[in-house]
């Protein structure tokens, strides 16, 4: 019965354990600093690599997210790498 109950366990800790490995999604700045140039402009690049911002709206890349961000008062974080889950409508 002891046996049973250590390899139950081990198998949900094992378990937890996959689960967090594969959940990388906590939210995180961008590192802007280094899309800038001598000027301090931004450089554009056309790299399809999606992230999603905390406001929902999915970006082209952490680039286009920092260069939308430049002139607002709080840089936005990134929750997750890829698209958002739910998709902002920016039509309106």
């Amino acid at each position: 019965m002891n046996s049973k109950v250590c390899l139950f366990v081990l198998l949900i800790g094992s378990l937890i354990m996959l689960t967090k490995a594969d959940d990388d999604s906590s939210p995180r700045y961008p590192d802007c600093s280094v899309y800038r140039d001598k000027e301090d402009d931004y450089c554009a690049t056309l790299e399809e690599n999606n992230v999603c911002g905390e406001s929902g709206k999915t970006y082209r890349n952490e680039c286009e997210l920092c260069i939308v961000s430049r002139n607002t008062p709080k840089l936005e974080m990134i929750t997750n790498d890829g698209p958002c889950k739910l998709a902002v409508d920016d039509s309106i």
